[in-house]
C-alpha cells in the first residue's frame, strides 16, 4: 500500500517573516479570509493543513507554504487512523481546565503544546473527537465568498502572472506540454477540412481550453495533475463552452470583414496576387488590417478569462465574456507589461528559430528528397516554442486567480 502523507503547520513562522506579510500572502495565494489567515499565523497552534496526499503533492504544498512564511512538516500518515464515521466517546476532561479558544475556521489538535517542537509527533489514532480536521488551505476555490468582481492591480502583476505560470509548469512540464501539444494538433487537423475547418477549430478550442483550466485549478489546489483533464471540458460546462466557441467564431468572422472587403475573393481563395498589395492599394490594405486588429482586441478581452469563469465558477457564456472584458479593461497596464514580456520572448524565439533554420536547411539542400525535412523542421521548431506556449496558457489561469480572488 502506498504511503500517504500529511502537511502540518508547526504554529511558528520561518525566520525573518513578518506575521502581517505572511497573512497577506495566505490571503492572496490561498484565498483565506483575512481574519482566518491572521488567526492561523498568530495562534501559535499546530494545524494539519492537508492529509492523505502523496509525497510529491505534499512537497509542493510544503514549498508553497514555506514561501508564504510558515514552518511546515511533511509527515507520514498513520496507518491505524480510525474510521471517522465510527462513534467515539469523548474522554473525560478536568473541570478546572477550560477549553482553549480556537477559531472555528482554523481548528487545532487538542492537547497540542504551542511551545512544542515542530517535529513532535501528532497522533491521529487517538479517539479524541476534538482532534483537528484538515485546514485545507490549498483549496481556495472551495470558498466562494472570496470570489468576486475583478479587481484592479498594479502593472507589475502582469509579470507575476507569467512567473506563477512557470511555477505550475515546472512541477509537471511533460504533462502540460503533452496536453497543449495535443490540443493544437487536434485543432490543426480540423483545419484540413475545406472551408469550415478553421471555424471548427475556433468552435472547439474553448472546450479543450476549459479542460486545461480545470487541470491548472487541480494542480493549484495540490491535487494530482492528470492528462485526462484535457477532455474535462466535455463533461463540465460543455454546452456553455460550445456557446462561447460559437460566439467567438461569429465575432472572429465579424472582425475580419474589413480585410475581406479589401482583398475580395482573393482573401477566401488564399491567392493574394502582388497587384492587390502594390501601389496605391498599400494604404487601404493598412487601414483594413488596422481595423481588423482594432475589432479583435475587444473580442480577445471578452474571451480571455471566459473559459475558467465557465468551468470553475459556472458562469454562462455571455456573463463570462462580459466579466472577462471588465477584468481586462480594469487592468490595461498589467496587460501591457504582460504583452511586452511576451513580445520580447517572441523576438528571442524568432531569433533562435532563425539560427536553427540556418543550420538545418543547408543540410537538407542537395538531397534527393526533402521528405525528412518536412518532419524534422517542425519538430525542431517546437523545442523552444512549446514550453513558451504552455506557460502562456497557464498564465491565463494565474491571471484569472489574481484578478478574481482576494
Amino acid at each position: 500500500m502506498e504511503t500517504t502523507y500529511r502537511v502540518v503547520f508547526s504554529g511558528s513562522l520561518r525566520p525573518g517573516n513578518d506575521p502581517g506579510e505572511t497573512s497577506q500572502k495566505l490571503v492572496a495565494d490561498f484565498g483565506l479570509a483575512p481574519a482566518q489567515a491572521e488567526k492561523l499565523v498568530t495562534g501559535g497552534q499546530r494545524v494539519i493543513v492537508k492529509k492523505g496526499v502523496d509525497r510529491k503533492t505534499g512537497e509542493i504544498l510544503c514549498q508553497r507554504l514555506e514561501q508564504a512564511g510558515l514552518n511546515v512538516d511533511l509527515l507520514p500518515q498513520p496507518a491505524d487512523t480510525p474510521d471517522k464515521s465510527a462513534p467515539v466517546t469523548p474522554p473525560p476532561r478536568a473541570p478546572a481546565e477550560p477549553e482553549p479558544s480556537v477559531p472555528p475556521s482554523v481548528p487545532r489538535e487538542t492537547g497540542a503544546d504551542p511551545a512544542a517542537s515542530k517535529t513532535a509527533p501528532i497522533s491521529e489514532s487517538s479517539p479524541n473527537p476534538y482532534a483537528a480536521p484538515v485546514a485545507d488551505l490549498d483549496r481556495p476555490d472551495e470558498h466562494p465568498a472570496h470570489f468576486g468582481e475583478p479587481r484592479k492591480v498594479n502593472a507589475g502583476r502582469g509579470w507575476k502572472w507569467l512567473t506563477d505560470a512557470y511555477g505550475l509548469f515546472k512541477e509537471h512540464p511533460w504533462i502540460w506540454m503533452g496536453m497543449v501539444a495535443l490540443t493544437y494538433l487536434l485543432l490543426t487537423l480540423s483545419n484540413l477540412i475545406p472551408l469550415v475547418g478553421a471555424f471548427i477549430g475556433y468552435f472547439l478550442f474553448p472546450v479543450f481550453f476549459g479542460g486545461l483550466m480545470l487541470g491548472a485549478r487541480a494542480q493549484y489546489q495540490g491535487d494530482t495533475l492528470r492528462f485526462d483533464y484535457l477532455f474535462a471540458g466535455f463533461s463540465r460546462g460543455r454546452n456553455q463552452l460550445l456557446l462561447l466557441g460559437l460566439l467567438y467564431t461569429l465575432g472572429f468572422i465579424a472582425c475580419i470583414i474589413p480585410m475581406a472587403l479589401f482583398f475580395g475573393v482573393s482573401f477566401f481563395s488564399g491567392k493574394i496576387t502582388p497587384d492587390v498589395i502594390s501601389g496605391g492599394n498599400i494604404f487601404m490594405m493598412l487601414i483594413s488590417v488596422l481595423a481588423t486588429l482594432a475589432l479583435m482586441i475587444p473580442l480577445y478581452m471578452a474571451a480571455w478569462f471566459s473559459s475558467p469563469l465557465i468551468v470553475v465558477n459556472e458562469y454562462n457564456a455571455l456573463p463570462a465574456m462580459k466579466l472577462s472584458f471588465q477584468a481586462c479593461r480594469k487592468n490595461i497596464w498589467p496587460f501591457t507589461v504582460y504583452g511586452l514580456v511576451l513580445l520580447l520572448v517572441f523576438m528571442v524565439f524568432t531569433a533562435i528559430l532563425g539560427i536553427i533554420m540556418a543550420l538545418v536547411v543547408p543540410l537538407m539542400v542537395g538531397q534527393d528528397s526533402m521528405f525528412p525535412a518536412m518532419f524534422i523542421l517542425p519538430l525542431v521548431m517546437m523545442i523552444p516554442i512549446l514550453p513558451a506556449v504552455t506557460i502562456t496558457t497557464l498564465s491565463i489561469y494565474t491571471g484569472y486567480r489574481d484578478l478574481f480572488y482576494s
